[in-house]
């Protein structure tokens, strides 16, 4: 870039520095008068914005960085609900992610890009449209389109137009070690202290219990099932495990001991946010990841080595985890005539029943199914048909797949699938010219990103589409890896340096 255009640039930037920080004031200052704040709150505040607005305006991709630890996290909705902050704050967490994108494309004028999932993404779109306007009820199921349209559609867009070096990538994988740290680090602390009255301001929620341990010396307490920060057991443990494979990306990436040691601890307390949740569809979902990811070669032998110790680990410190998995045998009583009267789990039962319920909503809508959001209309329904459990209203289907396939048909799951498909195949194809140019760096992005998608995706056979930001943060993050590897970086990079000798990433 020359002096004229870099001048150019600065003076649009500083242009803009104004009115931003006038919007951020302003906003503040409604906010916080209309919950009744004292003024030393608003003065802290208004400094720590007129901070954030100035680091926002130097440094752009610091931006896009924090706003996705934060998105993953789960922070700005634990502040909702734990400590009274304002409603619209997770929505003004999402909006942190507009500011650098529209730096790019307006101010800088980078061109927007277009990731190879795109035509299926617009496809899904228009699938979900269609069947929401011919459902028996429209009105409900069109917010979920809505739903969709803000917190998958949108999130994609952003965060695979933001992904434009390799080292905003690694400071994005960065940001979800530090997440898998504290979402990990809390509730074990929650669980080595055996304090489990408190919630830790809401960064160790708890689910149901498991049952009785001999664990504590004053008597026998039971065993909580960690929600996290996210409030839902088996969703924390979800989104506990793809952390695991980000983590370990970083630790051929990092330079030194004190970085490779930080990507093995985030490691390391993924998995124990993991056991945590004692999630049994997970485990099913993880070793499903695991065999899939080494099929297609995407885990060297060295991250299976770290993982396999992690794991271990995590079981001798938490030994009623096996027991919880021990409970899938009871699978098999569901063949004996007693079955489904209650020699199997009734959890277990329950699920299968809203699996099979989807199945017949298939059946029944085999085009364009029941439209989204609507299958909790039907499942009581198709529950009573099945007989293995009394379903309430309002029950989802518990799998992604058969989720898709009752409220989209089967035109939404081809489409869905043909989506998934693209985006893995150019992590493949974009690994395999990573390793042909020896980037290192790239490689070992991909196949984090592509195992943490496959998890996405096993765990998903037993949770329905829910919580959809997620998936789609995860897919726009894997298509702007996928575009980089190989191939030189699509923009500037406008990340502080946080090391005086920090290395450049090529």
């Amino acid at each position: 870039m020359n002096n004229a255009s870099g001048s150019q640039s600065t003076g649009k930037m500083r242009s803009a520095m104004w009115p931003l920080t006038g919007l951020l004031t302003t906003l503040s200052l409604v906010l916080l008068v209309c919950t009744q704040t004292n003024l030393i709150l608003v003065a802290v505040m208004l400094c720590l914005l007129a901070a954030a607005a100035g680091a926002m305006l130097k440094w752009p991709d610091l931006t896009t960085v924090i706003g996705l630890g934060l998105i993953y996290s789960n922070i700005s909705v634990v502040l909702v609900r734990f400590h009274g902050a304002p409603s619209a704050l997770p929505i003004a967490t999402l909006g942190m992610l507009a500011w650098p994108f529209v730096y790019r494309i307006f101010i800088k004028q980078e061109r927007l890009l277009l990731p190879p999932a795109t035509p299926f993404l617009f496809a899904y779109i228009f699938v979900q449209f269609i069947s929401a306007v011919l459902s028996t009820n429209p009105r409900h199921s069109l917010p979920g389109v809505l739903s969709f349209l803000l917190e998958g559609v949108v999130i994609y867009v952003l965060v695979s137009n933001l992904i434009r070096t390799r080292r905003i990538a690694v400071a994005c994988f960065w940001a979800f070690a530090l997440c898998a740290i504290v979402m990990g680090g809390v509730p074990l602390l929650k669980q080595a202290t055996g304090n489990y009255a408190s919630d830790f301001g809401g960064f160790a929620q708890a689910g149901g219990a498991l049952g009785k341990t001999d664990a504590n010396l004053l008597g026998e307490i039971p065993q909580q099932r960690a929600t996290g920060t996210i409030g839902e057991q088996n969703r924390y443990g979800q989104f506990m495990i793809i952390l695991v494979p980000i983590s370990l990306a970083l630790v051929p990436i990092s330079s030194d001991v004190k970085h490779k040691g930080l990507a093995i601890a985030a490691t390391f307390f993924g998995l124990a946010g993991f056991a945590l949740a004692f999630s049994r569809g997970a485990a099913v979902g993880l070793i499903l990841a695991v065999v899939i990811a080494m099929a297609l070669k995407l885990l060297p032998r060295k991250q299976i080595k770290w993982l396999a110790f992690g794991g271990l680990i995590v079981l001798l410190l938490l030994p009623q985890y096996l027991n919880r998995l021990a409970s899938l045998t009871e699978l098999s009583t569901l063949a004996s005539p007693m079955g489904a009267s209650g020699q199997t789990d009734g959890a277990i039962r329950g699920r299968l029943t809203e699996m099979a319920g989807a199945v017949l909503a298939f059946r029944d809508h085999p085009l364009l199914g029941v439209g989204p959001d609507m299958f909790s209309q039907y499942s009581q329904r198709y529950g009573q048909v099945i007989g293995l459990r009394s379903l309430g209203n309002g029950r989802e289907a518990h799998s992604l797949p058969l989720d898709i396939l009752a409220e989209t048909g089967i035109t939404g799951f081809l489409v869905f699938s043909g989506l998934v498909i693209t985006v893995l195949s150019a992590l493949l194809r974009s690994r395999r010219r990573s390793i042909e140019c020896k980037d290192s760096v790239s490689a070992a992005l991909t196949e984090g990103i592509a195992v943490a998608l496959i998890l996405y995706l096993t765990t998903g056979l037993f949770l329905h589409m829910s919580y959809i930001r997620y998936f789609w943060l995860l897919l726009g993050l894997a298509d702007g890896i996928s575009m980089l590897a190989g191939q030189n970086d699509r923009g500037g990079d406008y990340l502080p340096r946080f090391r005086k000798s920090e290395p450049q990433i090529n």
